[in-house]
């Protein structure tokens, strides 16, 4: 598996793709960038605590959370939203300001991973447009003496876009983004008892349809 430090590079490189990791669940996560939205409010919904209807195979909650499950389940969607806010408007904000809002919900290598990928955004004058719509999330019993929860997110990025200053659609990278996503998260409780996400990466299995 790549090392976070590899993974990041890795990322720059294929900015847009921002939706494809490189490796299968393990301890370590592969770090990739969360897209966003543009051109109207950010747009992200996520499901209730409650198992919602769902397909067979995809992720749903568990029923009955504790609190250590709903803090981790709530660093990921504070994670995607604050990701989202970012990616609409990436010339608005430096990469210490976007860092800064990320170490909120987000630790380790993963706040300057995606504050360095907006930066790109921001240099080529794209921003992302539209929204990520969580539609399952299914959230595992933490483990490693109760430090670290692995959340999986199955993720409808059908509504999302990458533009340019014009409103047009960036074509070459469009066709990077899938329709839906299936993301691990890896959280972690930190010294100070908040429970952040450390790493995530795609994902095989069931997701939207």
């Amino acid at each position: 598996m790549a090392t976070p430090k590899r993974a990041a590079t890795t990322m720059a490189a294929t900015l847009l793709a921002g939706l494809i990791a490189g490796c299968t669940p393990s301890g370590a996560t592969t770090v990739t960038p969360t897209p966003g939205n543009s051109g109207r409010p950010p747009s992200i919904s996520t499901p209730p605590v409650s198992p919602p209807a769902s397909q067979s195979g995809s992720p749903t909650p568990s029923s009955t959370l504790s609190a250590n499950q709903q803090a981790a389940a709530e660093a990921v969607r504070g994670l995607v939203d604050t990701s989202v806010r970012l990616g609409s408007q990436p010339s608005q904000y430096t990469n210490p300001e976007m860092v800064k809002e990320l170490q909120r919900y987000g630790t380790g290598d993963v706040p300057d991973a995606i504050a360095n990928s907006y930066s790109r955004l921001r240099k080529n004058g794209w921003r992302y447009e539209g929204g990520i719509e969580i539609e399952a999330l299914k959230v595992a019993r933490p483990s490693l003496n109760g430090t670290r929860v692995i959340v999986t997110a199955c993720q409808n990025q059908s509504d999302l876009r990458i533009v340019n200053k014009a409103g047009e659609v960036v074509r070459d990278e469009q066709k990077n983004i899938t329709a839906f996503l299936l993301r691990q998260y890896t959280v972690r409780k930190t010294d100070d008892a908040a429970w952040k996400v450390s790493g995530f990466e795609t994902v095989k299995g069931a997701c939207g349809t």
